[in-house]
């Protein structure tokens, strides 16, 4: 039996954070560009239909957001099931746990998962 800190791993994994600093540049890359074609567009015809159309760009900016978001936790959440899995089996754990109310510092896996995933994340 072992226990592992999914939560832990989820926000403080190297991978974890270099998905946090990779979403937070691409929307501020993204903003940049949406604020650029709001003031071409405000420019080119201010008396459009151009703030319900930034309305719209604004949305549609903030569903790929989120959806980059799941597929970041998605990666993440694969890459830390196959570590949990590969020390599972090397150790011959016949279980693994995620959530406990007590757990003895033996039976935590959660640093070996963490660099088992910085190994992983390095080949």
């Amino acid at each position: 039996m072992a226990y592992v800190d999914l939560e832990y791993v989820m926000w403080h994994s190297d991978l974890a954070e270099a998905a946090q600093a990779r979403l937070a540049q691409q929307r501020r890359d993204a903003e940049l560009a949406l604020q650029a074609e709001e003031a071409r567009s405000a420019r080119s015809a201010p008396f459009t239909l151009a703030p319900a159309m930034a309305s719209i760009a604004r949305r549609k900016l903030q569903a790929d957001m989120e959806q980059r978001q799941i597929d970041e936790l998605r990666k993440l959440a694969d890459a830390a099931r196959q570590a949990v899995q590969e020390i599972a089996e090397a150790e011959g754990f016949d279980f693994v746990v995620h959530d406990a109310v007590f757990v003895q510092p033996l039976h935590d896996i959660t640093q070996r998962v963490l660099m088992l995933m910085r190994q992983q994340a390095h080949r």
